[in-house]
């Protein structure tokens, strides 16, 4: 059994896919950087594990960021 879920990991990718369609980038870069945070994920060491969980975090606060940014321009 892996240390970190792979489903926690899938849901890391999915969030760092999130924060570049927030930040209005093209979907070909999003699911790029989805799938390589989740290759980081799923083999990546502990050093590798502690930023993406780091990453993580910060991926919904900026998500959340552009949300407002984007209701506050509208």
């Amino acid at each position: 059994m892996p240390l970190v879920p792979t489903a926690a990991v899938v849901a890391a990718g999915v969030n760092v896919g999130r924060w570049w369609l927030a930040r209005e980038g093209t979907v070909g870069t999003a699911v790029g950087l989805g799938v390589l945070t989740t290759a980081l994920g799923l083999t990546g060491g502990p050093v590798a594990r502690a930023a993406l969980a780091v990453l993580a975090a910060s991926t919904d606060l900026l998500a959340a960021e552009a949300a407002l940014a984007r209701l506050h321009h509208s």
